[in-house]
């Protein structure tokens, strides 16, 4: 019996804090809802040397990269399985040479601009174009040709 009793506090207040918890989640009542803009200040324990995902070697390039940009897929930490980023489907072909990404509509650039096809190609072409010197070509397999087939194809 002592041995619940001591247990009886933490109980108490994991009970409490389960109870509490979605509260925390709920937006207070009377509450604008938050505004878009302004500005982000985030703390570093390094300084960022680059922010142009295609050249970039340092970590702490790295570090901010998943809070800016987004990819054609995203990979779930948790299963390694991969799901949906900028890209809302994809189809490889049979004999695994072709991927087909038809992209997410409605996504915007941050000027309002709005992504197309046309914006992944030049991506791509810009990391395997030679005079960039993109650490990231040698990570892409060997691509023999990108071909835009629409807005978001």
């Amino acid at each position: 019996m002592t041995g619940m009793l001591a247990k009886a506090p933490r109980v108490l207040a994991l009970a409490l804090v389960c109870a509490l918890f979605p509260a925390v989640l709920l937006p207070a009542p009377g509450l604008a809802a938050p505004a878009r803009g302004g500005s982000l200040t985030v703390g570093l324990a390094q300084e960022i040397l680059n922010l142009d995902p295609h050249t970039a070697t340092a970590f702490s390039s790295f570090a901010i990269f998943d809070l800016v940009y987004e990819g054609l897929l995203h990979q779930d930490p948790a299963t390694l399985r991969l799901g949906p980023g900028l890209a809302q489907a994809w189809t490889v072909s049979p004999d695994g040479r072709v991927y087909t990404f038809t992209l997410r509509p409605g996504v915007k650039f941050h000027d309002g601009s709005a992504l197309t096809a046309e914006d992944i190609k030049y991506t791509f072409d810009r990391i395997l174009d030679p005079a960039t010197k993109s650490p990231r070509a040698s990570q892409l397999p060997p691509i023999e040709w990108i071909e835009v087939r629409g807005p978001l194809q």
